[in-house]
């Protein structure tokens, strides 16, 4: 049972750390600049299918909120000054459940209007 514990001990400490922080973030850096040449190259249909909506950018995602979740944790018991470091990292949980929330259920839509005109649809 400790080598399980052991296991599970050096598993959150990967996953909370700073160098997966910084390998995720250059990975998802990397993704998004070769989306938004493959956007502005083959448009942002093409680029939201072959691209953002992937299983792998999706996995890549997830590891960044599975990172960002266990920093969060990895302070507990939170004191006081920790409040700046919790915000920040609550906001960006919530900025990636919404980003999953556009994926998995958004729909994209334009309407053209002249001026003068107004839609509500």
């Amino acid at each position: 049972m400790n080598s399980l514990k052991k296991i599970l001990f050096q598993l959150f400490a990967f996953l909370s750390s700073v160098q997966l922080a910084i390998l995720v973030l250059s990975l998802l850096a990397i993704i998004l600049a070769y989306g938004t040449y493959v956007e502005a190259e083959m448009g942002a249909d093409y680029a939201a299918h072959h691209i953002y909506s992937t299983p792998w950018f999706i996995a890549v995602l997830a590891l960044l909120g599975t990172n960002v979740f266990c920093a969060g944790l990895s302070r507990w018991p939170w004191k006081r000054y920790h409040t700046g470091f919790l915000v920040v990292h609550l906001g960006l949980i919530i900025l990636l459940i919404g980003s999953g929330q556009t994926l998995l259920k958004g729909y994209e839509g334009q309407v053209i209007l002249s001026e003068g005109e107004n839609a509500d649809r």
